[in-house]
């Protein structure tokens, strides 16, 4: 015989739970950070200066108003996939990235090319997501760029965006991009009709 302890719960409607979960999913996005190019129709002596200022800045100089100025310059400069493939390069890499994960990917430069990590992580917060994973496309290990100056990036925003979750997805797993890059060179020679051109892998 059953023993009755009262009245069971209530499960809320399903309709409830398919909002929650869609609520959930939808809180989340991932930032997708690449390297950054120079177009090649800036000019050269302003790179030059900009690259000047960031040494001396380095050597403990406090950052100018000149070197903000010129870097502002060139990250918002006009682009063209002529004047700038990387920049197109990355965003079909985004675009990819976007199909297979079916996550909002917000697109992101460490340098030179708008908008920077910390414009995308704001446009992301801005669009309503509260969760954001922060990935990069540089994937050796060490480098100055994503072992460096990203988590400094990562710690400033969470300072600067209280009550949202930001998390950095790294290191990449060595064996993981081995096993990447041995592939890549299965289907490169499957490819390779013997011409010395580049094979194009698609």
């Amino acid at each position: 015989m059953a023993v009755n302890d009262g009245p069971k719960p209530q499960k809320p409607p399903l309709a409830i739970v398919r909002r929650s979960v869609i609520k959930q999913l939808m809180s989340r996005a991932l930032v997708f950070i690449g390297h950054g190019g120079v177009p090649i129709d800036f000019p050269r002596e302003e790179l030059a200066e900009l690259k000047r200022l960031e040494g001396a800045r380095r050597g403990g100089a406090p950052i100018s108003a000149r070197e903000e100025e010129l870097e502002n310059k060139l990250r918002h400069w006009p682009r063209t996939p002529e004047s700038d493939p990387y920049q197109r390069g990355f965003e079909r890499l985004a675009e990819a990235l976007r199909f297979q994960t079916a996550a909002p990917v917000y697109v992101a430069y460490n340098e030179f090319c708008a908008p920077s990590v910390v414009e995308a992580v704001a446009e992301a917060i801005g669009d309503g997501y509260d969760d954001l994973t922060l990935l990069t496309s540089m994937i050796t290990p060490g480098g100055s760029h994503a072992a460096g100056e990203i988590p400094e990036l990562v710690t400033l925003c969470r300072k600067r965006f209280d009550g949202v979750r930001i998390r950095y997805a790294w290191p990449f797993d060595p064996e993981l991009v081995a096993s990447f890059l041995a592939q890549h060179l299965v289907d490169f020679d499957d490819a390779d009709d013997g011409e010395p051109d580049t094979v194009f892998v698609r």
